[in-house]
């Protein structure tokens, strides 16, 4: 029992088929698998059967399958699995293993690690979560307590993630930008001034008041050139770009190919064809640049990208992990560049 805390690219993957190993080697036979996305799942599915010789007939990934009960390792997205799992029941001799396990602790994803099993293995970069307390309620209780804890200094220092240099591109507001924000900025001091005064922590206000004025920041119009001018400056390289919204990648990629830079799109909403073609042509170099936005934070393993752009973030420190994770993945002599794009008013 136990989560294995370990920076993306330092071998979460590799240590849970020695784990698996280990399981069978104690007489272990069944093992579960749940996974976020249908490309981690596909990810794992392509490792184990070309890696790890399991063969294809002792791998079940549909409820269908899961149901015909003849399966060595069972490997599910969480949104089938919370269906599944729980029914299951084979538990009591099954190794369970939930990747990207942060996932797994809301109020649904948790049903997918309900029951009684022989042994449990949670693995993600971050598995602390910021904004509750289920990491301590759901998953310690559900998979035991943080085994491993492996983090960016240490994987570098051990050589285990590539190199790189990181700078950073400061950009101003325009001016209707810049008095939106210092409006938002009014209003926060007086109600942080009227919490004070009540001698509350906090209120839905706040949080809302805070939020639209992040988003002014997330969304500054003059991120979108620098941006084009960034990936101008560095093609033609491997390169990836992260933003928040949807419409500026949409917009950036428009910009691009008027210049003559092919590029692709992906997010959530592409519709499924589109968005695996896109992956596909980055992934086999037919495509040099891929504009996302949080689709492939998570579960995405490409370790030639030479160059990452952030074009626009969360301050959430998990999402700093994931998106550094997809740069900085080894490969011999790959020296990776970070670019990050933020406003004046942003740390």
């Amino acid at each position: 029992r136990g989560i294995a805390k370990v920076v993306t690219g330092g071998g979460k993957t590799v240590f849970a088929g020695m784990c698996i190993d280990a399981f069978h080697s104690k007489g272990g036979s069944r093992v579960v698998i749940i996974v976020p996305t249908t490309a981690l799942r596909d990810q794992w599915y392509s490792i184990m059967s070309s890696a790890w010789g399991i063969s294809a007939e002792e791998i079940a990934i549909s409820r269908e399958e899961a149901d015909e009960d003849n399966w060595s390792v069972l490997l599910l997205v969480i949104n089938t699995a919370r269906e599944v799992v729980p029914s299951l029941k084979c538990q009591p001799e099954c190794l369970l293993i939930v990747d990207e396990c942060h996932r797994a602790a809301s109020e649904e994803n948790r049903k997918s690690m309900t029951g009684s099993w022989r042994a449990t293995l949670g693995l993600s970069a971050t598995p602390e979560r910021q904004y509750d307390d289920f990491f301590e309620t759901v998953l310690e209780p559900s998979l035991g307590q943080i085994i491993i804890d492996y983090d960016y200094s240490q994987a570098f220092k051990d050589g285990v993630i590539s190199e790189f240099r990181l700078t950073n591109h400061k950009v101003e507001f325009t001016p209707e930008e810049a008095e939106r924000y210092a409006d938002f900025t009014r209003k926060i001091i007086r109600e942080i001034s009227y919490l004070k005064s009540e001698g509350l922590p906090t209120s839905e206000r706040l949080e809302r008041l805070l939020m639209m004025r992040a988003s002014v920041s997330k969304n500054a119009e003059l991120r979108l050139p620098v941006a084009v001018a960034l990936i101008q400056s560095v093609t033609p390289r491997k390169i990836i770009l992260f933003h928040e919204s949807i419409d500026h990648i949409e917009a950036i990629s428009l910009v691009l190919q008027d210049l003559g830079i092919d590029c692709r799109t992906y997010h959530s909403k592409l519709s499924s064809i589109r968005a695996r073609e896109s992956l596909s042509l980055f992934v086999d170099n037919s495509i040099d640049v891929l504009l996302t936005c949080r689709a492939l934070d998570e579960g995405f393993d490409l370790p030639d990208i030479e160059v990452g752009i952030v074009a626009s973030m969360t301050k959430s420190p998990r999402q700093r992990i994931q998106r550094l994770g997809r740069i900085l993945r080894k490969v011999e002599g790959k020296v990776a560049e970070i670019k990050t794009i933020h406003t004046i008013h942003e740390d």
